[in-house]
């Protein structure tokens, strides 16, 4: 029934916009930093369970477009939702991107429509191994290899929409 709001920023200055006792957070640090991202995020979940919706809205730059995504992903809950916003700059020359420039996050993504469908892949290597079984999202996943990126993904995954800009 309510907002919990952690935002994160590289600039201190947005530090005044934070309200505790309104439930709005402000957490200055370097979201490029894995390790970083990864420590906060455990520590939103310990104190306030787990992340409803993410929204990438930081540097549009794709390395760190995945580097948070990598990060805070699995943290999301199951009928939570993450967006990456500015998606655009994936297709601007003057931000190493392109159509079809692997690399960028929108590459990334589209290779996650595969890691979705994982469960439908009669692949050892790279999903699940048995088609004439084939599990679906009502299947106990803690039963599969969840080791596997494909799997884990698809097991943690409703859906993967894209919009103008969006992921």
């Amino acid at each position: 029934p309510f907002l919990i709001y952690h935002g994160v920023d590289i600039n201190p200055n947005c530090a005044q916009f934070a309200d505790p006792k309104r439930n709005r957070h402000v957490h200055i640090g370097d979201a490029t930093n894995a390790r970083w991202v990864q420590d906060l995020a455990k520590k939103i979940a310990r104190d306030h369970g787990a992340i409803d919706i993410v929204l990438d809205d930081g540097s549009h730059e794709s390395r760190d477009m995945r580097a948070s995504f990598e990060a805070l992903y699995h943290k999301v809950s199951p009928t939570g939702c993450y967006v990456v916003e500015d998606c655009m700059t994936n297709y601007w020359r003057p931000w190493g991107g392109g159509a079809r420039v692997e690399g960028t996050f929108v590459e990334f993504a589209k290779r996650l429509v595969d890691s979705l469908n994982a469960f439908n892949v009669a692949d050892g290597d790279t999903g699940y191994t048995d088609p004439t079984n084939p599990p679906t999202r009502f299947d106990d996943a803690r039963t599969m290899d969840v080791s596997k990126p494909a799997i884990a993904f698809a097991a943690a995954t409703w859906s993967l929409c894209f919009y103008d800009g969006l992921v």
